[in-house]
């Protein structure tokens, strides 16, 4: 499945990815008062009398999944090390608290 990629976004759509950066288009006034800002019409995208046709690199969304759950595992594996070695750890000290009291 092709997508189009917006920083570091994934769309399904080239609308959808127009429609994203454009809403992050501030608006500006000119020196003679006049307000700048993009606006939608007609399924089309328009800066003052200029049409904006704009053009995004592809990405593939299962990608970005594929790469959030590598991560997500990496970080669950980190955790469950941690959380087995502060265990065994616990363990040893409480076996060496048992001897030393029995002596």
């Amino acid at each position: 499945m092709k997508g189009y990629r917006v920083g570091g976004q994934c769309f399904a759509t080239s609308e959808e990815a127009s429609n994203y950066k454009m809403s992050m288009v501030v608006p500006t006034i000119t020196a003679d008062g006049e307000l700048k800002t993009p606006v939608y019409q007609n399924g089309n995208w328009y800066y003052g009398t200029q049409k904006i046709v704009l053009t995004f690199p592809e990405c593939d969304p299962k990608e970005s999944f594929i790469e959030g759950l590598q991560v997500g595992t990496m970080l669950i594996g980190l955790f469950l090390l941690t959380f087995g070695i502060k265990t065994a750890i616990r363990m040893l000290y409480a076996i060496n608290q048992d001897t030393n009291s029995e002596c």
